[in-house]
């Protein structure tokens, strides 16, 4: 509500969740510098003091969330390059396929979505987005995201990784796909096919199996 960059989409109009990485700020001047998505952007003046909800009297507002702070430091030392980053790396891989769920999170998807298609095919397009962001879009950028690590990961030379980003790549293209087939559902009042979601899941099965033969723990000691 308080980003300018948002100007067009939620800057004074809408309270949407979302996640800045503020790296200057001057309480005099009540100005703050932030990235956001690809870029970096500065606030000023009011919008300042409503960020931080100063002035405000405690509880003046309480449907609004406070903001949620991390601090991230830099450490003295180096950082990790060339092969010790690629080992840490897998070190973390490994790690990470330890902890995936027993069950299959699209299959488990699927239901919940059927019934909420129930109400939600009859609200505004502004509960579209919500619903949207806090899954279809979550999902999109997620395996986006893990399909340009393990990118990243065979440009370092690491094997058995085509598989993987093949089908991790069609799950977020397939998340996108489905959040333009809901927005059109929503627009004509119609019922959406979720059939595409038994594809997504048949292709989590295939990146997570493909992952944990050549890169769980267990599959290293084998």
């Amino acid at each position: 509500y308080y980003l300018p960059d948002t100007a067009g989409s939620a800057y004074g109009i809408a309270h949407v969740k979302s996640t800045v990485a503020v790296i200057e700020i001057d309480a005099a001047e009540k100005r703050l510098g932030y990235f956001h998505g690809q870029g970096y952007y500065h606030l000023q003046g009011s919008d300042f003091t409503n960020v931080f909800r100063l002035g405000e009297p405690h509880g003046h507002n309480p449907a609004m969330l406070p903001p949620y702070v991390e601090f991230a430091k830099r450490r003295d030392r180096l950082p990790l390059r060339g092969d010790e980053l690629k080992n840490a790396s897998l070190a973390l891989l490994r790690r990470q396929l330890e902890s995936l769920p027993t069950a299959n999170p699209f299959e488990k998807f699927k239901p919940r979505f059927a019934a909420d298609m129930e109400w939600l095919v009859n609200e505004p397009i502004d509960m579209f987005h919500q619903y949207s962001f806090a899954t279809l879009r979550q999902f999109g950028a997620c395996y986006e995201l893990a399909a340009t690590y393990l990118s990243w990961l065979q440009a370092q030379q690491v094997p058995h990784l085509e598989a993987s980003i093949a089908a991790l790549t069609d799950l977020s293209t397939g998340a996108k796909t489905m959040q333009f087939h809901l927005a059109r559902a929503m627009a004509r009042k119609k019922p959406l096919d979720l059939t595409p979601l038994d594809t997504m899941a048949a292709r989590w099965n295939d990146a997570m199996t493909h992952l944990k033969e050549h890169f769980a723990e267990r599959a290293r000691r084998a």
